[in-house]
């Protein structure tokens, strides 16, 4: 009878502590798939060298709005402006949600001031976890895959300047620039041209 009663005991324990650990288990992969997840800044080849890595947190937004490549394209374009040497001068207390601020910086779409011109051209304000912040515009010729250009102008606030990249086809990159600067309300411009490469 006391055999049975400590087995029932040792049955009930070991149940309850089965269900902790599942439930402790359970947080914390919920919790690490809240978290942003990025690639390793320095995969490819040759040594490892140091280099920022520019987080975005709610890229989804942009990805939704337009695709995957589309994303990508605007995204590499905003992160080259971020960390060129002329823009890096205005960077400021950076506090990302990693622990190293030299390396990690937060950037974070403003999904309140997100705006369509027409199927094709956006505007939207992304901000920096380093006090920056700056308007982008947003245009191409197709929201699915297979689009021919992507262009992108990005302004940071209290700058006189808007900085242009022109990804692929340039047909229409006279009628963007003059969008930009309406939109932006500038008109000093330097332009980039950069070849269109998505994967399939």
């Amino acid at each position: 009878m006391r055999d049975t009663t400590k087995n029932k005991k040792a049955l009930i324990i070991s149940i309850a502590v089965a269900l902790v650990f599942s439930l402790i288990v359970g947080i914390i992969l919920f919790i690490n798939s809240q978290m942003p997840h990025f690639p390793d800044v320095d995969e490819g080849p040759g040594e490892e060298i140091f280099e920022r890595s520019l987080v975005f947190y709610n890229r989804d937004i942009l990805t939704l709005a337009y695709s995957e490549d589309f994303s990508l394209v605007a995204l590499d374009n905003i992160r080259d402006v971020v960390f060129s040497e002329e823009e890096m001068k205005y960077s400021q207390n950076n506090t990302p949600l990693e622990d190293d601020s030299v390396i990690y910086y937060d950037a974070t779409i403003d999904a309140s001031n997100f705006v369509f011109y027409d199927t094709y051209t956006s505007e939207f304000n992304i901000k920096i976890s380093d006090e920056r912040e700056y308007k982008v515009v947003l245009s191409t010729d197709s929201l699915i895959e297979g689009f021919t250009y992507a262009y992108v102008g990005i302004s940071r606030n209290g700058d006189d300047k808007i900085f242009v990249f022109l990804n692929g086809d340039p047909r229409d990159q006279d009628t963007f620039i003059e969008f930009a600067k309406e939109k932006i309300g500038k008109n000093s411009v330097k332009v980039t041209s950069v070849e269109l490469s998505t994967e399939e």
